[in-house]
């Protein structure tokens, strides 16, 4: 993949990809109709792109079309499709372009 050298790890959903940079940081690329690449914006990256406000990132997990990340600080943090409540803040909604804190998580490692 172009412009990914350093990943520690990489989660794929249902038509995109995200990876956790040595960094810390998380980037992702590939359909984007729910948000998926965390950005703020809705539209296809053929190319990894900077997850916005991730800058502490230790493991992800992309599900068909949303992705939550755990961070360094024991929060958890997610992103996307939101119909069902699954963003874990307690909202429902169609998507989240941007990140929501998971609530009531303050010691995920």
């Amino acid at each position: 993949m172009s412009g990914i050298t350093n990943a520690i790890q990489i989660s794929a959903g249902y038509y995109y990809t995200c990876a956790v940079l040595s960094n810390h940081k998380v980037e992702c690329w590939g359909n984007n109709v729910n948000g998926e690449p965390g950005n703020g914006t809705s539209i296809e990256h053929s190319s990894p792109v900077a997850v916005s406000g991730i800058t502490n990132a230790i493991q992800i997990s992309a599900s068909a079309a949303h992705t939550c990340a755990v961070l360094s600080d024991g929060t958890v943090k997610c992103w996307g499709f939101n119909v069902f409540g699954q963003l874990g803040n307690g909202t429902t909604g169609v998507r989240k372009l941007t990140l929501v804190r998971v609530s009531g998580i303050s010691d995920a490692n």
